[in-house]
C-alpha cells in the first residue's frame, strides 16, 4: 500500500517552540500499516529530521519534524 505523508517542519532558527511550516509531501510504500509508519519514519530520519509526531490521517500520514541543528 502507498500512503502520502504531509510534512511540517519546525525550523531550528525558530527554536523548539517554533511554528511548523508546510514542507514537501512524499509517498511511502509498505505491505502493512505498521510498515508504512516505519517507512515514513525511516525516510524522514534519513533526510536528517528529528520526528516529533507521526500520525495517521484520513488521506495518509502527517509528520511534524524539526531540523537537526
Amino acid at each position: 500500500m502507498k500512503r502520502r505523508v504531509q510534512v511540517f517542519v519546525i525550523r531550528a532558527a525558530d527554536g523548539p517552540n517554533g511554528v511548523p511550516h508546510p514542507a514537501d509531501d512524499r509517498e511511502v510504500e509498505a505491505t502493512t500499516t505498521d510498515g508504512v509508519r516505519a517507512a515514513a519514519l525511516a525516510e524522514l530520519e534519513a533526510d536528517g529530521y528529528r520526528v516529533r509526531a507521526l500520525s495517521f490521517a484520513a488521506d495518509g500520514l502527517v509528520a511534524y519534524v524539526e531540523e537537526r541543528g
